[in-house]
């Protein structure tokens, strides 16, 4: 703080989040919307955090809903870094009747073709306006810190940032 020459620095450790990320935020809300409409399958393209995301989410509905779980297809590359892939691997350890991983060269296209042929529904935080509607409760969270001027995203996430800034808008 003193380097910058500003009074304080919160850091905002959503790597502890229950969920792991700010991506936990939005995958699960939307998922949970989407099963209310009845939409019981479920593709992601990702080979990080908004995957890891996607399948606690899965796999909490169908621990919680046995007779009506969902399924998810998790579309990853071949270049994934070792350690993501292990940790996705050992997310869906006995969950693997309905959560898959599917590796290759081309994961967002394959997320596409499963969505067209499927029916599933691809999470897509960069084109569902219903990934917004997750970041409210982070929104709320940074607003109770006091003197709060400015915040940074060090992500590549765009939706992050457009969804704490609709959410701003409206406390």
């Amino acid at each position: 703080a003193k380097a910058l020459g500003v009074p304080e620095i919160y850091l905002k450790r959503e790597d502890l989040h229950q969920y792991g990320s700010h991506k936990g935020r939005s995958i699960p809300l939307m998922m949970k919307r989407y099963v209310k409409n009845g939409i019981r399958a479920f593709v992601i393209s990702s080979s990080g955090n908004a995957a890891l995301a996607a399948i606690h989410a899965a796999a909490q509905h169908n621990k919680n809903n046995p007779d009506k779980p969902i399924t998810l297809s998790v579309c990853i590359g071949n270049k994934i870094n070792d350690d993501k892939k292990r940790r996705i691997e050992s997310g869906i350890k006995n969950h693997e009747s309905y959560i898959k991983i599917i590796q290759n060269s081309a994961p967002k296209r394959t997320a596409f073709q499963i969505e067209k042929t499927s029916g599933a529904k691809w999470l897509r935080q960069s084109t569902d306006d219903l990934a917004l509607e997750g970041y409210n409760e982070l929104a709320s969270e940074l607003n109770n810190i006091p003197n709060l001027a400015a915040i940074f995203i060090p992500t590549s996430s765009g939706a992050t940032a457009q969804a704490l800034g609709i959410a701003y808008e409206n406390l």
